[in-house]
């Protein structure tokens, strides 16, 4: 059966939260509507990869275009509205609203998302100490500005996972094309600076199996912590 959660509005978003006091893990996922009432299929898949460790989830709504990128670009879809450059006012919401709306105590704080979720997991941890742990899947490095933002800043995290479908790069469009270099090039930028970073290539394009891809890293994520794995 997959997993239940609980539903609730923070500050006007809706959050789906399946945690109990204590969790090793406290697991951070921005989503939009449809995903978030799919969560409890997503915390489920991760569960099954890390059944050792006592793992929290709180997913919460997003407007993608609007409160993800972390600065303003124009669309790259025709009838697709411009990136507001939102995630500054995501993360504020996170450290100052939601966590203490939770009222939890975890061990570890993990932000993790896929696409252009997962490039605002991975611009956080640029942001901010808060994260034990980034898990970016299929993240949208593609952005205009990410890679020269990225090459200035330290990374604050303790971990990353990144992972990307094998395909991603076979596209006509100029910025998408760029997805796979742009990705290694984070990659060997944590490296560099001693992050314990993982990259997997995953069959199949940017939306084959996105579910499971963003849970395999999220439990890959979890292992790299300092001490303890908390998946295998």
């Amino acid at each position: 059966m997959p997993d239940s959660c609980s539903t609730r509005t923070i500050c006007n978003k809706a959050v789906c939260v399946s945690a109990q006091d204590p969790c090793v893990a406290l697991i951070l996922l921005p989503m939009d509507g449809q995903e978030l009432k799919d969560a409890p299929g997503l915390f489920e898949k991760v569960r099954m990869l890390c059944p050792e460790a006592a793992l929290g989830f709180a997913a919460f709504q997003v407007d993608w275009n609007r409160e993800l990128a972390p600065w303003s670009a124009p669309a790259v879809f025709k009838g697709q509205g411009d990136f507001e450059g939102g995630a500054p006012n995501t993360l504020a919401f996170l450290e100052t609203q939601l966590l203490p709306a939770l009222t939890l105590l975890p061990k570890s704080l993990l932000l993790g998302g896929y696409s252009l979720a997962g490039l605002f997991a991975l611009w956080a941890g640029f942001e901010t100490s808060a994260f034990s742990a980034i898990a970016a899947a299929s993240p949208s490095v593609w952005f205009p500005g990410f890679s020269e933002y990225a090459a200035k800043r330290s990374f604050l995290a303790k971990s990353c996972a990144l992972s990307l479908g094998d395909r991603e790069a076979h596209t006509r469009h100029p910025l998408m094309r760029s997805v796979e270099e742009q990705l290694l090039s984070c990659h060997a930028l944590l490296k560099r600076q001693g992050i314990p970073c993982a990259m997997e290539f995953n069959p199949g394009n940017h939306f084959q199996d996105a579910d499971e891809r963003l849970a395999k890293c999220i439990a890959r994520a979890l292992s790299l912590l300092p001490g303890k794995a908390l998946c295998q």
